[in-house]
């Protein structure tokens, strides 16, 4: 299966998910709009929604489509989510590890969009393990350097563009001047941050999310900056 159609089918099953629970609740004072229009209906009248009670439905699906993008950590319709840059972190790599940065310690010898990405095995025992780039669609492309520690293996993603929103529900910390936010996807952890104006992603299965918390926090001594 494709990139673009996997991350299709994770976009639909979330939808999906969102629908069987009933959805976000639509505005009562739509509803009370709706309800205002069907009293104001005549009783002879054909039993078929009139013209402003079609165009009340349309409003709120609308609606409705909205709020299911903001819930499941969207864009702009057609872009890239949130949830969809973090499930690169769940392929493998297509190209080399990136070397350690002698000059500079805390950094590896990897940067996109601005972003330099952190060496962090002297300091936490994470080695690099491979990287890939992937189209994202809608212009959007996005690098993801993966790490491993013991039996675990993440994925640090850094995506092109204006940064992507991050689920309300999503825990917020704050670390040195770094704004983070983590929540949990199906069996993985996923903690997205902001840096040289870009989105960046840790996600992986991991005992603790904190320990993506830690790691995205990690400045290396002035290296990496918010």
């Amino acid at each position: 299966m494709s990139l673009e159609a996997q991350l299709r089918s994770q976009r639909q099953q979330r939808i999906s998910g969102l629908l069987a629970g009933g959805g976000p609740a639509t505005p009562p004072r739509l509803h009370a709009r709706i309800a205002a229009l069907q009293r104001e209906s005549p009783a002879r009248a054909s039993p078929r929604p009139t013209r402003r009670l079609a165009v009340a439905a349309a409003a709120s699906l609308a609606a409705f489509a909205v709020v299911l993008v903001i819930s499941i950590g969207g864009s702009a319709p057609g872009g890239p989510t949130l949830a969809s840059a973090a499930l690169l972190s769940a392929r493998q790599p297509t190209g080399p590890s990136p070397v350690h940065d002698l000059r500079r310690p805390a950094l590896l010898r990897e940067h996109f969009e601005g972003v330099t990405y952190p060496y962090w095995y002297e300091q936490f025992n994470w080695f690099t393990a491979g990287q890939r780039t992937d189209n994202l669609g809608g212009g959007r492309i996005a690098r993801t350097v993966f790490y491993r520690h013991t039996h675990h293996r993440i994925g640090y993603t850094v995506v092109s563009g204006k940064p992507l929103i991050a689920p309300r529900s999503a825990e917020r910390r704050v670390v040195g001047g770094l704004e983070m936010r983590g929540y949990r996807d199906g069996d993985r952890d996923v903690v997205t941050f902001v840096r040289n104006g870009h989105t960046c992603i840790l996600a992986g299965m991991v005992h603790s999310r904190g320990t993506l918390f830690k790691l995205a926090a990690w400045n290396g001594g002035g290296a990496l900056r918010p």
